[in-house]
């Protein structure tokens, strides 16, 4: 999930420049607001996803060791998607 969004932002930063001289055609008002919503809404996601990863994997010095936090009752770690052991 963390890389869909990710490229999701990417594409939609393209988008947005594609279309910033486009207005809407009820409320005339600049298209590069309606289309920021995109943009905004999965960067959200992404920094989500990107924290929640970061909450269930936290590596213990050098020796790559999981650490066993609040998730420690279930065998699997899991982060967005992907099974880490």
């Amino acid at each position: 999930m963390l890389a869909i969004n990710g490229y999701i932002v990417y594409l939609s930063i393209f988008f947005i420049f594609a279309n910033k001289l486009k207005r809407t055609p009820v409320l005339d008002l600049p298209a590069l607001y309606v289309n920021l919503a995109l943009t905004t809404g999965f960067t959200l996601m992404t920094a989500y996803a990107l924290f929640s990863c970061a909450g269930y994997l936290q590596v213990v010095g050098h020796t790559g060791a999981v650490k066993k936090g609040k998730h420690d009752h279930f065998s699997r770690h899991y982060c967005n998607g992907a099974v880490f052991y």
